[in-house]
This record gives C-alpha cells, sequence and structure tokens, in this order.
C-alpha cells in the first residue's frame, strides 16, 4: 500500500466511524439506499485492510527467508574455504590460498547467481582434496550440509520474482477496491447533499471526515522502457491500453509515457513489426508513477 492510499484508508475509517457511530437512524432512514452503500462500504474497507496487511507480509517474509537461506550457505561455504586455505599455506599452495581467499563481505555482496557459483567452486575444491582436509575439519558430511545449504538458496532465488508477480496482483487488488470504495463514496456524498438543510451537524461532520489532505504533487502516472532480447531501444513500438483510446509510440531511446491516465488496473499491449506482441497489466494509482520495462522478441 502506498503513502497515497494509506491516507485515503485513513479518511476511510473515519468516514465510517461517523456513519457508524454518530449518525442516527433517523437521518440514515432520510437517504435512500445510503445505509446499504455504507454496508458494502464498510466490507470494501475490510478488504483493503487485509489485502494491505497479506501484501506487506508477502514482501517481508519473502526477504526475510531469502536472506536466513543466503547467510546460511555463505557461512558453510567460509567455513570450507578457511579450512582449504589453511591446508594451501601449510603445503605452500599458492593456487589453492589465492582461489580461497574469501571474505564475508565480498560474498554478501555478489549477484545471488554468481554467489552460487563461487559457493559451488568451493565445494568442488573441497571435494578434490576431501583425503588431505580431513584435520581441518573439513569432513564428506560438512561438505554434504554445504551441497544442501547451495541447492536450498539457489531453488528459492525465483521465489522473490513470484513475491513481486504476487505483489503486483495485490496492487492491482488494491487499487481495484479502492476505486469501488471511493465510487460508493461519491454516491454517499450526493445523498449527503440532500440533506444538507436539514441536517447541517450531520452534513458537517460528514463532509470534515471526507478531507483527503493533497500530496501537492504531480507525476506522470505511467512510463516504460521497450527493448529487445539484447537490451537495444526498440523504437518507434505502438503501446496501446485496452478498453480506451490511449496509445503511445516508443521514442529512438525506447521509452514512452502516459501523461495523465486515471487510477485503475489497465492491460498494455506492445506491437511492432517484426517483434512478438506483448501483453502486460498495470495498476495506476493517484499520485504514484508506475514504471514498466519490457523486452520485445523478434519473431
Amino acid at each position: 500500500m502506498n503513502r497515497i492510499q494509506e491516507r485515503k484508508l485513513s479518511m476511510y475509517e473515519v468516514t465510517q466511524e461517523k456513519i457508524e457511530n454518530f449518525t442516527a437512524p433517523t437521518i440514515v432512514a432520510k437517504m435512500p439506499q445510503f445505509s446499504s452503500y455504507s454496508i458494502e462500504f464498510s466490507e470494501i474497507v475490510s478488504k483493503i485492510k487485509e489485502t494491505g496487511a497479506v501484501q506487506a507480509k508477502q514482501r517481508e517474509g519473502i526477504a526475510n527467508q531469502k536472506q536466513i537461506l543466503k547467510e546460511s550457505a555463505i557461512n558453510l561455504g567460509l567455513k570450507i574455504s578457511l579450512g582449504i586455505r589453511a591446508f594451501g599455506i601449510n603445503q605452500n599452495n599458492e593456487t589453492l590460498i589465492e582461489a580461497m581467499s574469501y571474505r564475508r563481505s565480498k560474498l554478501g555482496l555478489l549477484a545471488d547467481n554468481i554467489l552460487v557459483m563461487h559457493l559451488n567452486g568451493i565445494k568442488d575444491v573441497a571435494l578434490e582434496n576431501l583425503a588431505n582436509i580431513g584435520e581441518y575439519h573439513i569432513t564428506q558430511d560438512v561438505i554434504i550440509d554445504l551441497e544442501k545449504a547451495i541447492h536450498k538458496f539457489d531453488t528459492y532465488i525465483p521465489k522473490p520474482r513470484a513475491g513481486i508477480v504476487e505483489h503486483k496482483d495485490a496492487t492491482a487488488l488494491l487499487a481495484s477496491l479502492f476505486a469501488k470504495a471511493d465510487a460508493l463514496l461519491l454516491k454517499m456524498d450526493a445523498l449527503a447533499d440532500v440533506i444538507a438543510d436539514q441536517e447541517p451537524d450531520f452534513f458537517s461532520t460528514y463532509k470534515n471526515s471526507r478531507i483527503l489532505v493533497d500530496a501537492g504533487y504531480r507525476v506522470i502516472p505511467f512510463r516504460g522502457f521497450a527493448s529487445d532480447e539484447n537490451g537495444l531501444p526498440v523504437e518507434k513500438a505502438r503501446v496501446f491500453l485496452k478498453g480506451t483510446k490511449l496509445n503511445a509510440v516508443t521514442t529512438v531511446k525506447g521509452n514512452f509515457q502516459f501523461r495523465k491516465l486515471p487510477e485503475g488496473v489497465y492491460d498494455v499491449v506492445v506491437q511492432k513489426n517484426g517483434f512478438e506482441d506483448v501483453n502486460e497489466r498495470v495498476a495506476i494509482i493517484d499520485g504514484m508513477r508506475m514504471d514498466l520495462k519490457i523486452e520485445m522478441r523478434r519473431i
């Protein structure tokens, strides 16, 4: 949930409380369908809270688990590399000394796939020298433990990508829920306007609860970059938003943007002769910018 959505949710909760706890049934009765709108609005607010909580938990949980697996693999890799290096020093083996001169800080900064490659390299060197490094506390079992740790981490590497997809799905769902809540509030606002003269206290309280502080800035809601399989910009690709008349064309640098776009979920289609069509779904949220990178494959 982004900053604008958090502000909106706070406004929703205040409005919900004013309606449920401080509005007499006799006043609600003067506004046709206000009660049913209010009930539906409360249900949507609850769904927004649940979705936001799940989104935050997924993001945090995936990151934490990946870090735990990474540290476990690095710890075992360092333990083995230090033992092999000590063996190399005693044997005056400069090749082993240089190959096993790893530092925690260096391993921790490596990209995930590169880290796996280095850890597998440590494991392979340990297996090659297994007969000579037992007294350095490197046994077959220790090497197997490293192999298992590498496998667990390597298997988990795609999880954050899946988490990003889940995060995007949750983002799209949140955008849809906020749009529904706003639509209901517009209906409720219209009904409140009808009895403004009859119930001035209610009208004033209700309208005050609906105030949302302006974020005070404007951003381009949607921009993107189209490239080919080699990362080179794709010029003059057509970008369409399904269900609308909006479209854009990529520049010589592969960039495109939509300066004015209402909040909501959009299906994006990118086309150019000689390339496969690309289909993506994006959620546009007021006050936030969506950046999309598109890889186009040649036919």
